[in-house]
């Protein structure tokens, strides 16, 4: 990515954090869901557009346990009852606690 601001994590203040990543997305069948309890994940895209897709977390299997030093658990997924998002550049998504997520290659 072409930008003024490296990959890293910056703590912006005591609750909040930014990740600047660069990254190519995957198949949906490749990915974890993943879903978090303390703090919401919000995903803006500055290049591209990729997929979301969301599921209440009571349709989804637990993987691995929640880790609260993490604020993350992750789940598998075995029905197609899925809500997609088509997000692109300039786009805001946030999933709170009670949806599991996936971001995935638009196809």
């Amino acid at each position: 990515m072409d930008n003024n601001v490296p990959n890293d994590v910056y703590q912006l203040n005591e609750n909040v954090k930014a990740i600047v990543c660069e990254y190519t997305t995957n198949d949906v069948n490749e990915n974890d869901f993943e879903a978090h309890v303390k703090y919401i994940d919000i995903h803006y895209l500055i290049i591209g557009k990729e997929r979301i897709s969301c599921v209440p977390l009571e349709k989804v299997e637990l993987k691995i346990p929640y880790s609260s030093d993490n604020d993350i658990a992750f789940y598998k997924y075995a029905n197609d009852d899925i809500c997609n998002c088509i997000v692109g550049c300039g786009y805001f998504l946030s999933a709170g606690c009670s949806y599991a997520i996936v971001v995935c290659r638009c196809s």
